[in-house]
């Protein structure tokens, strides 16, 4: 006869699988789409559309940039209209966990979730996912350059 282990066991050993995974990620590793701009000078570019609500959609185009340590950003919205218009703002950035944080030097703040695919995300001024479709006003990954 083949004795069976109990439920119980089973939950808990799944249990331990899960915490010892989760524990084997140092919270402090910058995610790999990173790696340019967080181990020395480089610059990371993502772009996509933003919904629009008076618009065709926003065009933006944003530039994360590492020289000599100090960290800054370029980004570029076109509001595509009958007559498109562009705003360029800059910076600085930061990035807390999967959270970047860009101060702009006129005093707006702007937050993006950094996902697993590399690609961001807007969040609100507390990180938190806006409203709408996850996938609306994605920024995919489009250049990557180190500078050693």
């Amino acid at each position: 006869m083949i004795k069976r282990a109990p439920i119980r066991g089973w939950v808990l050993l799944a249990a331990v699988m899960l915490v010892l995974a989760a524990c084997s990620r140092d919270a402090g590793d910058a995610p790999a789409i990173l790696a340019p701009v967080e181990q020395g000078d480089g610059r990371l570019e993502w772009a996509g559309m933003q919904p629009c609500a008076d618009c065709d959609g926003i065009e933006t185009r944003l530039a994360l940039v590492r020289e000599s340590g100090k960290r800054s950003f370029v980004l570029t919205e076109t509001y595509l209209a009958e007559r498109p218009v562009r705003f360029v703002s800059s910076g600085r950035w930061e990035r807390e966990a999967d959270l970047l944080e860009l101060q702009a030097d006129d005093g707006a703040r702007l937050n993006y979730a950094l996902l697993g695919d590399g690609s961001l995300q807007p969040r609100d001024g507390r990180g938190r996912r806006l409203a709408g479709n996850d996938a609306d006003g994605l920024l995919v990954p489009v250049t990557s350059s180190p500078r050693r």
